[in-house]
């Protein structure tokens, strides 16, 4: 029973954490989020890059590297820690 109070209570936690965080402070930070296209699962962010103040997500996925340009993003949702990019 304790552990999954425990649970419960991490999962209060984690929420509460993210309602704190600003969108480009999480965004800064999303290393590991799943993403996605408007044609299916495009990889994960393995790391974000900041150049001349613009945040750019390093993605890794099936097809290599790709770099997609935070302005892109379509939706954003830090809970699910998914990334859906915009339609080009």
């Amino acid at each position: 029973m304790k552990a999954v109070l425990d649970r419960a209570t991490a999962a209060r936690s984690c929420e509460s954490a993210v309602e704190f965080w600003t969108r480009d402070y999480l965004l800064g930070h999303c290393e590991g989020y799943i993403v996605d296209g408007p044609e299916g699962r495009v990889g994960f962010v393995s790391e974000v890059v900041e150049t001349d103040d613009l945040l750019e997500l390093v993605v890794e996925g099936s097809s290599g590297e790709l770099r997609v340009p935070v302005d892109t993003i379509d939706r954003f949702d830090p809970r699910a820690q998914r990334i859906t990019l915009a339609a080009r």
